[in-house]
Order: C-alpha cells, then structure tokens, then sequence
C-alpha cells in the first residue's frame, strides 16, 4: 500500500513538474520590444519590431539588430517577404530591400508613394505585391512590382479603408481591411469585393492552409475570431464559442494545426486547433497580458511577437498533436494591422 502510494505521488509530481515546464518562454535581448513579424530565409530568423530589423542565426536565442541603410526617423518594420535571396521589408517610411541577410538595406519605393506606411508584403511567383495605408488623406493602395521591387505600380487603391494584411496561393491573392475582404484571381489584375458575413468586420489577418482560407477579426463568440471558407465566397463561423477574442491578429498553419494570436479581455491571447479550426483550445501558460501581434512556425518552435514585452517561443512537442517538425514553411509571417 505504501508503494502505491509513493508511485502515485510521483507520477503526480512528474505531471505536476511538466505541466510547469510546458509554457511559452520569453527569448533574450527583445524582453521590451513590440515585435510584428517574422521571416525565415535559411538558418536566419528575423523579426520586425518597433525598432527595426533584427536577426538570430541560433533560432531565436540571441538577436543582432540590423539596420544599416533605414530611415532613423521612422524605422518601425510592420512586414518581411522574401523573394529568392532577396528579403524586403515594409516600414513606416516605404519598402526596404536586402540582398546580404540585412547586413544592409536600400529604400525600393519608386512608383510608390513615399513616406507612407506599408502593412502587409507578399510574394506571388516573380511578382511583389505591398499595401501602402493612407496617410493625410490619401486612399490606400496595393502596389506590385515585377522587377524584384525595382519599381511599383498601383493595382489597387480604396479610400476609408486600412489594409491589414495579404496573403496569396497561386494566383489567388486576398487582401484584408477595414470593413471589407478582396480577392483578385488574375495576380492582381481585377479586384473583388467579397461579402464576409452578415456582421461585416475588419479583417486582421489572413492564411491559405492546404484547402481552407482563414480570416482573423475583431469581435468575438459568433460575430467574430476566426473564420474559415473553402472558396473565398462563403464563410463559417469556427469560433464556436470557444475563444473570446477582442481581435485576432496573427494566423499561422502546420498541417492541419491552426494557431491564432490576438488580444483578449485580459491580455495577450493564443488558441490552437488541431481539426483545421473546428474546435479551439487555450494554451497561454507562460505568456503576459501583452496583445500578440505575431506568430511564426519556425523548424520545431512556435514563436509569438507581442505588443512592447519581446518575443516568447515553445516546442511545438508540447502542443498536442503537433508535429516536431514542420515541412515546406512559408517564407513570410506578417502582421500589419498596428502601423
């Protein structure tokens, strides 16, 4: 009777001693940063804060703040896409182009307009599609350059609207704003608008994952979180009740695993489903109430950016039915709501 006892309490403490060490844990050298993005080209992480570009060579353990050649007068960076060796960078001042891993970077924005902020980049083939928000009275445009960001010509433009976000597969691309989803399917050459649902919403973030589209709002229960469609046109609620966000800034897909990261009523927010969004679980052990602007799959970490407490990272071993490691990543995690 004894011995049982003594197994049972230790079962318990290694349960116990578990559930304590599986928790998100806050990375070195970016503890006050607001961090909006990441990017993976090679062995090399960046990520996109308030204070510019910086890079890990050791996944994410130490960072190098990499900047030479931005504006010091607005060096925010809300956005990465990379397109071959070359990786850009949307900022408060314009678009950024290194082709050395950030060692340095030069301004790309002829054709656009300048000293404007850009939200959201992403890659189609050959082509670079960035949205630029309106600023002192200007609409809001989407410009694409076919020439490796050399120059930019405007697709789209709309005005009393913010662009949040882009995100493409194939030729289809979506963009996400304020009060409205377009979709164009001609690689930006015509756009639609797309009626999300009977609520209308603002649309924070976007994923295409394998053959479901996701949409992050504001809002919570049935009026808002995550929304999903299969062809652009009809949306489902996946909410379900079972997250309460007040906005969902950040998407990011592993097979079937969905993860999403925003704000809440207490704080910084993530959710994960392992049905691709049909049910929804918690998992915050570890992280502090700043809003979670960011999420990135990276090798066999899941990393989040917040708003002004750095970056926190955790196994993915420690998520229930996500793989150790993840195949064929995408090349950009971008936010770009909180320019």
């Amino acid at each position: 009777m004894k011995y049982l006892v003594t197994l049972i309490l230790l079962q318990f403490l290694i349960f116990y001693n578990d559930a304590l060490e599986a928790q998100w844990v806050q990375t070195n050298e970016l503890n006050n940063e607001t961090v909006t993005c990441f990017a993976v080209s090679g062995p090399n992480i960046f990520a996109g804060t308030y204070s510019g570009a910086f890079l890990s060579t050791d996944d994410g353990t130490n960072w190098i703040k990499e900047n030479n050649g931005m504006d010091t007068t607005d060096i925010r960076v809300f956005c990465f896409t990379i397109s071959g060796t070359n990786i850009f960078a949307g900022s408060g001042k314009g678009v950024y182009l290194s082709t050395n891993n950030g060692v340095n970077w030069t301004k790309v924005n002829n054709g656009m307009r300048t000293y404007h902020p850009v939200s959201c980049l992403v890659v189609v083939g050959t082509n670079i599609f960035a949205g630029v928000n309106n600023y002192l009275g200007y609409s809001s445009n989407v410009y694409l350059s076919t020439n490796s960001g050399i120059n930019w010509n405007s697709v789209f433009s709309a005005s009393s609207v913010i662009i949040n976000a882009l995100a493409a597969s194939e030729n289809n691309i979506l963009l996400g704003a304020t009060w409205g989803l377009w979709g164009s399917t001609n690689n930006g050459g015509n756009w639609k608008n797309v009626s999300m649902y009977p609520y209308g919403s603002n649309i924070f973030s976007l994923l295409f994952n394998g053959s479901y589209i996701f949409v992050g709002t504001n809002g919570g229960n049935s009026q808002g979180g995550v929304f999903r469609s299969m062809d652009g046109i009809n949306w489902q609620a996946v909410s379900n009740g079972q997250m309460n966000p007040s906005v969902i800034y950040s998407l990011v897909g592993s097979g079937t695993n969905i993860f999403a990261g925003g704000k809440g009523d207490n704080g910084g927010i993530v959710y994960m489903s392992t049905n691709n969004g049909t049910n929804w679980t918690q998992v915050n052990n570890g992280l502090n109430n700043s809003s979670v602007l960011a999420l990135a799959v990276i090798g066999t970490n899941l990393f989040a950016g917040t708003a002004g407490a750095g970056m926190f990272k955790r196994p993915l071993s420690e998520f229930t039915g996500v793989s150790n490691q993840v195949n064929n990543l995408p090349q950009e995690f971008t936010l770009s709501q909180n320019y």
